[in-house]
């Protein structure tokens, strides 16, 4: 079985930040983008944006916990 395709661009991490606020994360000054992008230079941008992912479902949980449904 050979190698598929891979498709994705390649991203500095200044364009993984900005893609990460195009998908939602609020960025509202510079300091903030640049700082992300110093962040994902030492995690990785996966292994963020599913970390946010999972505190985003957590809250969303927590939220409508005491909610009945009728």
């Amino acid at each position: 079985m050979g190698k598929l395709p891979y498709f994705k661009p390649f991203l500095t991490f200044e364009e993984q930040a900005g893609l990460l606020e195009e998908r939602g994360l609020l960025i509202t000054t510079d300091e903030e983008r640049e700082f992300l992008a110093d962040f994902l230079r030492n995690l990785n941008f996966h292994r963020f944006e599913g970390t946010v992912s999972d505190i985003t479902l957590l809250v969303q949980k927590h939220m409508f916990s005491g909610l009945e449904h009728r």
